[in-house]
């Protein structure tokens, strides 16, 4: 097994995990609830991740443009921002929650896992030790994936990193978000997990 097979096999398993255990069973109410103050819902957990994984597929697609844009998922969604929500305050958190169209939501976060799927799989494993294209990382980020001076630091986070590093942590993101801190939402919520 490859780098790439194996991002694939937990990438399935964290996508299946997060749709069994996460997302089932949870009410529109329940989606958009945040269950004390400065604690994210579950529809904001999802929203900021697939926002990422798509910025983070697209450093590695010849397609030069996010889902995000080439698709109008901001229209779609119902959003008037474009970031990822890194170091939005709680009440922009709040109305973001209240303002998504969960539907629309739940299509973009699907939408998005087939594209990384398939870049995962058309991505030569001789390009995985690269490092990330500087200039595309410059660009994208000027694109507007951050909403705020306070988010400047995850610019530096993926500076100097590798293209295998860009894959991995698509899924420590996956894991530490949507299963780790939306376990901790469904918990404090009273909704126990999906299982």
């Amino acid at each position: 097994m490859d780098g790439l097979q194996f991002f694939l096999q937990q990438y399935d398993f964290l996508h299946s995990a997060v749709e069994g255990t996460i997302l089932s069973g949870l009410t529109e109410t329940q989606m958009r609830h945040h269950p004390q103050q400065g604690q994210n819902s579950v529809a904001w957990l999802v929203w900021h991740v697939a926002r990422w994984e798509d910025f983070m597929i697209t450093l590695l697609d010849s397609e030069p443009q996010q889902l995000f844009d080439r698709e109008d998922w901001l229209g779609r969604m119902q959003l008037t921002r474009r970031d990822a929500g890194t170091a939005m305050t709680y009440e922009e958190a709040v109305a973001l929650s209240i303002q998504i169209d969960l539907t629309a939501l739940g299509r973009y976060r699907q939408e998005v896992g087939r594209r990384t799927r398939a870049v995962a799989q058309a991505f030569d494993p001789k390009r995985l030790d690269a490092a990330i294209d500087a200039e595309r990382l410059r660009h994208h980020f000027a694109d507007g994936i951050l909403g705020s001076e306070q988010a400047g630091w995850v610019e530096q986070l993926f500076a100097d990193r590798t293209n295998a590093w860009l894959l991995s942590f698509v899924n420590i993101h996956m894991v530490e978000q949507l299963i780790g801190e939306a376990s901790c939402v469904r918990s404090l919520g009273g909704f126990g997990l999906g299982l």
